[in-house]
């Protein structure tokens, strides 16, 4: 019996782009911005390097974006903890 292929959703530029943050993010976290290397972003979300620097044109804009989703984040977040603690969605 022949191996079964598994098939591989294609993402869209935005979910790449989120996908390239996320992993960013995690790895700067455990090995420092100096510590990471774009190819092994690449590495980890099984894509090559020119990927990850076709959504950010440098390491630093990479990070850069980190810091802006992490600040969107925290602004929604803040902004919904009313309504939670009102219990009133």
């Amino acid at each position: 019996m022949p191996p079964t292929k598994t098939i591989r959703k294609r993402l869209s530029a935005a979910e790449r782009r989120q996908q390239i943050i996320n992993t960013a993010a995690e790895l700067f976290s455990r090995k420092g911005f100096s510590g990471t290397t774009t190819r092994e972003i690449a590495r980890s979300i099984g894509a090559s390097e020119a990927t990850v620097f076709k959504h950010f044109a440098t390491k630093e804009a990479l990070y850069d974006a980190i810091i802006e989703a992490k600040t969107q984040t925290g602004q929604l977040l803040e902004a919904l903890t009313p309504a939670a603690q009102e219990k009133n969605d």
